[in-house]
């Protein structure tokens, strides 16, 4: 029954009245004209044609849904034969994604499951914004757990906000130190013995992390040293002493929560990476990575963030996760994908079909400006949504785009995106279509058709589909479920999930079988989709 402000207001944002409601095309004087769908395609299909390969890129605002996010990948791969692939995203959110990958492998935003909070989470850390504003479901089953189950909060925020009266501790720490804070945290956990951790180089390497006894760090951070001592020992024992003797069953569980993705842009906090670098180690010092209760999870934004990384919107890995240089992955797609072209490809400039998939990395999305500045990316697809209404996430890349000799965008609104794109598409909202989210637990949950689109607006599905065709490449689903039926044979995190099976509630993923339950703590023991954590240096400053 909890519902984040879109979840609230969305018939605000559906019926608003900037909305796109026809195709546009940019004419020979620069001005922009509504045409029908029939003459949009074609200026599409045509224009690309003349951009295949490493001169093209697309982009998504991973606000779409999985199946839309599937589709566009595979139409850049196997119709456009690119992988330059990317969501699009703000610098703090792609920071905290590289810091995410270095420490555990892969890209998740929760380790756990948000249901832990009503039955297991007993000590937690709060970092960052107001998670009352970035993250408001987690932030009510938080105060749940503290309200109902005595669960002990520490704060860790440079602002004020609700939360911070209710912990049991609120630092704040000067801006620009919470990494300081954190690591110092995780010095002070050694110190006391209550590392779960024996190996001395990692102990070692937290110590150094700290870079100093805990009069330099409040020196530094301006947090007072009896505060970094008292978070230690709430995190892990959850009083404010120290025990005679670990108990018998071990120290409660432990779980870590950061918004520092949705910082602004003058970072008060930090370095985004640096801070998601820090939680996870205390996380795996202090034994509470794969563990129920605690884990780490670091919050980006966009409603389908984790959606879209699972389906392939990565320029160095495929749908899965599977490395674009791994010739038995690409095999697997092509075997899958590249059947599915025409004789010929049906545009007037001679193009051809993709007979394999490109095994070089593409371009990510922190590059693309450089790339299209020296020309090496030419034209793209931008998938855009709510989030670019009324700013660009990156102002430098919103630059760099004007200078693209072809640009089409896909976009709800009348934005400043739409405005300077060459091809401008409505595109159907959230309550408009059918399809798949996989929120940041990854739980794969149903969205639904509610109200029709207004104007000639449509759903990405048939947008990318309709451009595929007229390319010559097959690309035909009368439902999202044909599409989710194809994502369950190729992306093994996602085998058990069907739309039938979605109809009884979210699918936890990564799940093997359609009577599989999923894996709702990822821990080194998860079978086949384990993750790899390890300890990340911070010394640098």
């Amino acid at each position: 029954g909890y519902t984040c402000e879109w979840g609230k207001w969305g018939h605000e944002q559906v019926q608003a009245p900037d909305r796109l409601l026809y195709p546009r095309v940019r004419g020979d004087d620069g001005g922009l004209y509504e045409v029908t769908w029939e003459q949009a395609i074609d200026e599409i299909a045509e224009s690309l044609a003349h951009h295949q390969g490493e001169a093209f890129a697309a982009l998504s605002a991973a606000q779409s849904t999985n199946e839309e996010a599937f589709l566009l990948q595979q139409f850049s791969r196997a119709v456009m034969q690119s992988n330059s692939v990317d969501r699009l995203l703000t610098p703090q959110q792609s920071a905290v994604e590289r810091a995410t990958r270095a420490a555990l492998g892969i890209d998740v935003e929760s380790t756990n499951n948000l249901q832990e909070l009503f039955t297991a989470a007993k000590n937690i850390i709060v970092v960052g914004p107001s998670i009352f504003a970035y993250a408001p479901i987690p932030s009510y089953w938080i105060n749940h757990a503290r309200h109902y189950r005595e669960a002990r909060i520490t704060v860790i925020s440079t602002e004020h906000y609700l939360l911070c009266d209710r912990a049991a501790l609120w630092i704040r720490p000067n801006e620009g130190t919470t990494d300081q804070v954190v690591n110092a945290i995780a010095s002070e956990v050694v110190r006391l013995g209550l590392h779960a951790v024996d190996d001395r180089d990692a102990t070692r390497l937290v110590n150094s992390n700290s870079a100093g006894d805990l009069a330099d760090v409040e020196a530094r951070t301006g947090v007072p040293a009896e505060q970094i001592t008292r978070a230690a020992l709430l995190f892990v024992v959850g009083k404010e002493s120290l025990p005679d003797q670990r108990p018998e069953g071990g120290f409660p569980p432990g779980a870590i929560y950061n918004t520092v993705a949705h910082q602004a842009e003058d970072k008060p906090y930090g370095d985004a990476d640096r801070v998601t670098l820090a939680c996870s180690n205390l996380s795996l010092l202090t034994g509470n990575i794969g563990r129920e209760g605690g884990g780490v999870t670091s919050f980006r934004g966009p409603a389908n963030y984790q959606g879209s990384t699972d389906m392939g919107l990565s320029p160095s890995l495929l749908p899965g996760g599977a490395a674009v240089t791994d010739a038995s992955a690409r095999a697997r797609f092509e075997d899958a994908w590249l059947d599915r072209w025409a004789e010929q490809a049906s545009t007037s400039n001679g193009f051809l079909p993709v007979r394999s998939l490109s095994d070089s990395p593409g371009v990510a999305l922190e590059d693309l400006p450089a790339a299209i500045e020296s020309g090496r990316i030419r034209a793209m697809w931008i998938d855009g949504g709510p989030g670019t209404r009324d700013e660009f996430p990156d102002p430098r890349l919103f630059e760099a785009l004007r200078k693209l000799e072809f640009l089409v965008v896909t976009e709800p609104y009348d934005s400043p995106l739409a405005a300077i794109a060459h091809v401008a598409l409505p595109a159907a909202m959230n309550l408009e279509k059918d399809g798949t989210f996989t929120n940041f637990d990854r739980t794969v949950q149903r969205v639904r058709a509610a109200v029709p689109v207004p104007g000639e607006a449509r759903n990405a599905l048939d947008i990318i589909g309709a451009v595929a065709n007229r390319m010559g490449y097959a690309l035909r689903h009368s439902h999202a479920s044909q599409v989710m039926a194809e994502i369950s044979r190729l992306v093994p995190g996602y085998a058990g999930v069907s739309y039938a099976r979605l109809e009884r509630g979210g699918i936890v993923t990564p799940v093997e079988t359609f009577r599989g339950e999923g894996t709702k703590i990822l821990g080194t023991a998860s079978g086949p989709f384990e993750i790899t954590p390890k300890f990340v240096a911070l010394v640098d400053r």
